[in-house]
């Protein structure tokens, strides 16, 4: 007899080891009858219930030792009659059960599976306890399937009271189609508007851009000779709405990180005269649009199906004016949507018809037969794939493998030894059982033992992200009332009794909100947000070197003129240059969520215009000894806060206090303006799933 040499024994000893260890969807096992008593004790009826289950085996066929491959039967044609129907759900439930038989789960007597290859649908009539497990099959089958990402950004307008309560609402949930729903509604009562939708799909890590928008032309530069020939430059700029959103869904298969820009035109652009330069006595001017912009980059986080608040603006007219206190607001959804065939109730509709003849409903339910000690329950948990390495993997030896050496052991843990170092107990006739395939944890133990078993797979499968959600206000009202919030801020972190104060006075009319803002990011990430109007004016002029060449204007920007050739019979051309600048609200942030999880660290950029930009000129009188010229001036009147702190979540905070300036009413009345900020860090989850 040949001596087997001991690198053979060895491998011999692995591979029935890992028969045992394996999980059954590789090695079928007969002690797989899955019922747990306690479920059995709390139903009392059979369950008709369809799933959609991708399952490459039914899809495609499978191989069995004794019946060789079996392939799902089509569905009969709808012509079919009864006899075809029920033959059809006899051959389909035979296919069915040996693949569930291979998936470790065991169909008592009076069970009906049957299944739909065309529709990828399964229906089955069984105990509330199998199907437990097969809505773990069925999502273990969908999450293996290719998804893609579909957006959608709805936009409205409402008044200012019903934004801001919303607002308040929205900033300590992760899901704000409630929001969007009120809204909606306040819509079909006349309440409010809608201003627009866009809509797009994507795949994960690719980008998504949309844009809906006239490519409206303006002026940039010009050249003006001594004939007032004029030569001029423009450039082209999107007007209305442009989307850009970066996306890729987490490896979980439901949750979506997604950096997003959206700019939005509420109203179309204004165009005015502005002084471009002088002449002796005469001002040349020209036409040049204000852009009214609202725009928002930031990087967030939602599941699939969240609806998020993305951003508020103040509504504008077609004069480019702001009607009072109207606010228009944006949302963001975010789907995860598997590639696979449209749903058909169909089958369900033949089992539930015919399922009798083919198998009688039992008027009790089978005894148990399971193989579970007594006082021990069988019960199946949804993990991630990566369960047996969630406790890191094991170190790489630093010497060659010595097989024949008793120290040598296989690196990978098993269920047991992972639930173990958990701190779960397994007494005798206990196991516990992962399925690579499905990523379905079983275990067999006391209800004690389970109860930390649940504990646990929960935590793994549970998200543990939070987001961020900024709010912001700016607000105006009497000096006295800003002073004394100043005085009884100042030793103090929580300022919502200033902030419920200001609420009063909003109430009563004695003082008002000019800005509402919200921004929702990760911790980490920057964000911004612009709720502006592009200023553009002239920002300087001069003469061209040679009558033939007009150089860049003072102060170059792009889109001012350059090498402009005009004629100009001897002389000088005097070249115009423009510029823009952002005049209204706007916000900077970068926030850090602190280690304790509950403060979170800011740095903070704020700017706020108190009025639009004044010109300052005079009408100039010809006089032939004095040569007078007076530049355009345009003076802006802005505070500018940059700031770094710290504050806790839920709390509101005074971020600062500024005079006006720009107006005659600021001027001669004592008035003032005041930011307000509030922080809530949000468990991202979905609703009815809150708590830790």
């Amino acid at each position: 007899m040949q001596k087997l040499s001991p690198r053979f024994l060895h491998c011999l000893v692995l591979c029935l080891v890992s028969a045992c260890v394996l999980p059954p969807a590789t090695a079928p096992a007969q002690s797989s009858k899955l019922v747990p008593p306690a479920e059995k004790a709390e139903t009392g009826d059979w369950i008709l219930k369809s799933y959609r289950y991708p399952a490459p085996p039914l899809l495609e066929g499978f191989d069995t030792i004794e019946r060789g491959k079996l392939v799902a039967p089509p569905m009969p044609s709808r012509e079919a009659g009864p006899d075809q129907i029920i033959d059809f759900l006899k051959r389909s439930h035979e296919v069915v059960n040996q693949h569930f038989r291979m998936e470790s789960v065991l169909l008592p007597r009076g069970s009906v599976a049957v299944y739909d290859v065309e529709n990828q649908t399964l229906a089955i009539r069984t105990t509330k306890a199998v199907h437990q497990r097969i809505e773990g099959l069925a999502e273990s089958y969908m999450n293996a399937l290719p998804a893609y990402l579909a957006f959608s950004v709805r936009m409205l307008e409402a008044d200012g009271k019903t934004v801001r309560e919303m607002l308040n609402e929205c900033s300590t949930r992760a899901d704000h189609q409630a929001a969007l729903a009120r809204l909606e509604g306040l819509v079909a009562q006349g309440q409010a508007k809608h201003l627009g939708i866009l809509r797009a799909d994507t795949r994960s890590g690719q980008r998504l851009t949309m844009t809906n928008a006239t490519d409206f032309r303006y002026l940039s530069g010009q050249t003006v000779d001594g004939r007032d020939l004029a030569a001029t430059t423009q450039e082209t700029r999107a007007v209305g709405t442009v989307l850009e959103i970066d996306s890729v869904i987490a490896p979980d298969g439901f949750t979506i990180d997604a950096y997003v820009s959206l700019e939005h035109h509420p109203a179309p652009p204004t165009m005015k005269w502005v002084v471009s330069g002088q002449r002796g006595a005469r001002a040349i001017e020209s036409p040049v649009p204000d852009f009214h912009v609202a725009k928002v980059t930031t990087s967030v986080t939602l599941l699939s199906g969240m609806t998020k608040l993305l951003a508020v603006w103040n509504a504008v007219d077609a004069a480019g004016a702001q009607p009072a206190d109207r606010l228009q607001v944006a949302f963001l959804k975010g789907d995860v949507v598997t590639i696979m065939p449209a749903p058909d109730e169909r089958l369900e509709r033949l089992l539930s018809a015919h399922g009798e003849k083919v198998e009688p409903t039992p008027k009790t339910l089978p005894p148990d037969t399971t193989d579970v000690p007594p006082g021990m329950e069988l019960r199946s948990f949804r993990v991630p794939p990566s369960f047996l390495t969630v406790t890191g993997e094991p170190p790489v030896p630093t010497e060659p493998i010595d097989f024949q050496s008793p120290r040598w052991q296989d690196p990978r843990p098993t269920a047991l030894e992972v639930l173990k170092a958990q701190g779960v107990s397994f007494p005798a006739g206990s196991y516990a059982k992962f399925n690579f395939s499905t990523s379905e944890l079983v275990v067999c133990n006391t209800l004690d033992n389970l109860a930390l078993v649940e504990a646990y797979t929960s935590a793994l499968m549970r998200t543990n992200v939070r987001v961020l959600v900024v709010t912001v206000h700016v607000v105006q009202a009497d000096g006295a009332v800003l002073r004394k919030v100043e005085s009884e801020t100042s030793n103090r972190a929580e300022h919502t009794a200033a902030w419920n104060l200001l609420e009063s006075e909003i109430a009563s009319g004695r003082a008002k909100v000019l800005r509402s803002s919200t921004l929702e990011t990760r911790s980490g990430q920057r964000c911004t947000f612009q709720d502006v109007t592009e200023c553009i004016y002239a920002e300087g002029s001069e003469y061209a070197k040679t009558s033939g060449e007009a150089g860049a204007g003072v102060g170059e920007k792009s889109g001012a003129v350059q090498n402009v050739t005009i004629a100009t019979g001897g002389s000088m051309p005097l070249v115009t240059s423009f510029n823009m600048r952002p005049v209204g609200f706007d916000l900077d942030l970068d926030p850090v969520i602190g280690p304790d999880g509950i403060t979170v660290d800011l740095n903070l950029t704020l700017g706020y215009d108190h009025t639009p930009p004044t010109t300052r000129r005079e009408p100039l009188v010809a006089d032939d000894k004095v040569f007078r010229f007076q530049p355009p001036g345009l003076e802006f009147h802005r505070t500018k806060l940059s700031t770094a702190f710290t504050m806790h979540e839920g709390q509101r905070r005074l971020l600062g206090i500024w005079k006006p300036t720009g107006l005659p009413e600021f001027e001669n009345t004592d008035v003032m303006q005041a930011a307000f900020m509030k922080v809530d860090i949000v468990k991202l989850e979905y609703e009815g799933k809150k708590g830790d």
